[in-house]
């Protein structure tokens, strides 16, 4: 499949009892990201749930194999751990404890500690990149996990198939500012009530400007109006970033199996 014809799907994902996922699809037309499709307020219909919808739009949509999605793949090692008895951090067999353990510290003194019960590895190691968002894990997207660990191994029952791979948006938002040209402080509102209309609207302004993707104004409309429709899209376009080969990807060190959040290459602090 040529590049023209290859498309690149990002998802936003929202409760699985709830209208608040969203789908953005983008090709490559002329080496431009081009928005192809938008599919908004993706959740129960009728009969049909939320997950069956979305397993359809994918299983319909000719992508490629790998889904950007903005949802948490995994949880912190002690809240996915199955042994019956905990030896304590010390002595726990996880590799990803012994690694969280080994990051903390080097890390030194904090006012609140690192554990495996409540951080990940990604997020331990990108600590000094999180001046300005919010961990890419918490208690209360506990239930996102479970979903999108669902929909993935739904996924292996297609044909071609299809994975996902993680990522951060607002995290992202923050990593593209010296290339959008936009100052962090700004791009940090795009999810307010009060503003975020105006900022979401000035980043797509610049992604234009700056030739990183075409759309017509129809769809500038619906991706800067929709909160949801917003990270979709960026979703979708960090995979076809990913397809280019221009996101950051983990170190040789990084413990297999544990996702990886992929991101623009820089940092954000």
């Amino acid at each position: 499949m040529s590049t023209g014809e290859k498309k690149w799907l990002g998802l936003h994902l929202g409760g699985v009892n709830t209208p608040r996922s969203a789908v953005v699809v983008i090709n490559l037309k002329n080496h431009v990201p081009q928005v192809a499709n938008i599919l908004e307020k993706i959740g129960p219909l009728g009969n049909v749930g939320a997950d069956e919808r979305v397993l359809e739009i994918i299983s319909q949509s000719g992508l490629s194999d790998v889904i950007f999605i903005d949802a948490p793949l995994a949880s912190p090692p002690c809240v996915s751990c199955l042994e019956p008895v905990c030896p304590g951090a010390m002595a726990c067999s996880d590799v990803r404890v012994a690694y969280i353990s080994a990051l903390a510290a080097k890390a030194g003194h904090r006012r609140r500690p690192i554990d495996p019960q409540a951080h990940r590895v990604w997020d331990v190691m990108q600590m000094q990149d999180r001046k300005f968002v919010d961990p890419t894990y918490s208690s209360s997207q506990s239930a996102l996990v479970i979903r999108a660990q669902v929909l993935e191994k739904r996924l292996r029952s297609l044909n071609p198939r299809f994975r996902f791979k993680e990522t951060h948006v607002p995290l992202a938002v923050l990593r593209l500012s010296s290339t959008l040209k936009i100052p962090q402080l700004e791009l940090k509102q795009f999810r307010k009530f009060e503003n975020g209309l105006r900022v979401r609207q000035r980043i797509l302004t610049s992604f234009l400007e700056n030739q990183l993707v075409a759309m017509n104004s129809e769809d500038f409309a619906k991706i800067s109006g929709s909160l949801e429709v917003f990270q979709a899209f960026l979703c979708a376009w960090l995979c076809v970033q990913d397809f280019l080969e221009f996101l950051q990807p983990p170190p040789k060190q990084y413990p297999l199996g544990e996702p990886w959040v992929w991101l623009p290459r820089g940092s954000a602090s």
